[in-house]
C-alpha cells in the first residue's frame, strides 16, 4: 500500500511515519506540510492512502478530500488533535 502522510508539524509527521516503519506492505511515497503540497503529491504520486491533518494553513485537509474528484480520491484517514472535526470528516466519507 502507498501512503502518503500530510501534516503541517514536523514532529506528527515523525509520528506517523513511525507507525508504518515496521509494516512490510506499507510505503510512504511522500509527506506534505500544506493543502496546496498534499493536492500536488496526490496528484504526482497516485497513493492508495492519505493520512491528512484537517487543520493546516493555506487549505484545510477537509479541502483538500472535498476538492478530490470522488472517482480518483484515494482512501483518507483524518488526523487531528480537535475532536471538533470529526462531523465535518464523515460528511467527505473520510
Amino acid at each position: 500500500m502507498r501512503v502518503l502522510l500530510v501534516d503541517d508539524e514536523p514532529l506528527a509527521l515523525r509520528r506517523l511515519a513511525t507507525l508504518f516503519e515496521d509494516i512490510d506492505q506499507v510505503e510512504i511515497v511522500g509527506t506534505a506540510a500544506t493543502g496546496h503540497e498534499a493536492e500536488a503529491q496526490i496528484a504526482a504520486l497516485h497513493p492508495d492512502l492519505v493520512m491528512l491533518d484537517i487543520s493546516m494553513p493555506q487549505k484545510s485537509g477537509l479541502r483538500v478530500a472535498s476538492d478530490l474528484p470522488v472517482e480518483e480520491r484515494p482512501e483518507i484517514v483524518f488526523v487531528t488533535a480537535f475532536e471538533e472535526y470529526a462531523p465535518d470528516a464523515f460528511e467527505v466519507e473520510a
